[in-house]
């Protein structure tokens, strides 16, 4: 009996602190499930990362095909940076990331912002940051890259958003295999200037089939660019989608804030819109 009462003694101080500091309610996670309103991109959904807060992004144009695009975790991503020859000024930013859809001098000026940030350069996935981007091959030119070889389209998910930049698509419409990455797809940045890449009817076929919430275009005529594209004005015709001018270069976006159809947003590079002041 005194053996019993001893062991039943010892079992109450051992079980004690554990009944002590035990949650029967885990507290929730804010950024667990972020993704939940992002529509499945199939297996594996490349591009997807799990644990995003629904924040959203701030995108900024510095013209061409460069975008600053910054969430609130200290993520800056920078698409395409341009050499000085293309007529706008080097972005006076510090990316954490910089994206390179092909090994053009309008697309691939890293020099500046090689020794702060990750240069992402190649097919497939890459996890940095915490941000995983898949690198998805296309093509430059619509003779399966024979006339200006590859393009990588960049598809990733950031700020709860699921963005995708198509560099300097040159494919008159998608593949099944490009469609499937790029199904579900938030905000997408489309070449529409011609002459390299897709042109303004073709740029509408393209955002047809992917119907994201967003569209920002890039890759056209603007007063300052040195080389010689079409301007914006034929894709906003041919799309026949609602037009946003923003008269800005910089704009927020949020997953709960979307607009419920297809919708162009015209941003001003960041030069134009300081020459203006």
């Amino acid at each position: 009996m005194f053996d019993k009462r001893i062991r039943g003694a010892l079992a109450a101080v051992v079980l004690a602190p554990a009944l002590l500091f035990a949650v029967p309610n885990p507290i929730p996670d804010p950024f667990q499930a972020a993704d939940s309103n992002v529509p499945p991109s199939g297996a594996g959904a490349p591009g997807t990362l799990k644990l995003q807060p629904l924040a959203g992004v701030t995108v900024t144009w510095y013209g061409q095909s460069c975008f600053a695009i910054a969430d609130k975790l200290g993520h800056l991503v920078l698409t395409d940076p341009f050499s000085p020859s293309l007529g706008y000024p080097t972005p006076s930013v510090l990316p954490t990331l910089v994206t390179i859809s092909h090994d053009h001098p309008d697309h691939n000026y890293t020099q500046p912002f090689a020794k702060n940030a990750l240069i992402i350069r190649k097919l497939g996935e890459t996890s940095a940051g915490g941000l995983l981007f898949n690198g998805i091959r296309s093509w430059h030119d619509d003779q399966k890259g024979a006339k200006r070889g590859a393009n990588r389209i960049y598809l990733w998910t950031m700020g709860g958003l699921r963005l995708a930049h198509l560099g300097d698509l040159g494919q008159t419409q998608l593949s099944k295999s490009q469609l499937t990455a790029l199904r579900g797809v938030d905000v997408l940045f489309v070449p529409v200037g011609g002459v390299y890449t897709i042109d303004a009817g073709e740029a509408a076929k393209i955002v047809k089939q992917l119907r994201p919430a967003v569209v920002i275009p890039m890759h056209f005529k603007t007063p300052q660019l040195t080389v010689d594209l079409q301007p914006a004005d034929a894709f906003l015709h041919d799309t026949e989608l609602p037009v946003q001018d923003k008269a800005a270069a910089r704009i927020d976006l949020r997953q709960d804030q979307l607009p419920a159809r297809t919708t162009i947003m015209l941003l001003r590079p960041v030069s134009e819109m300081e020459n203006a002041k």
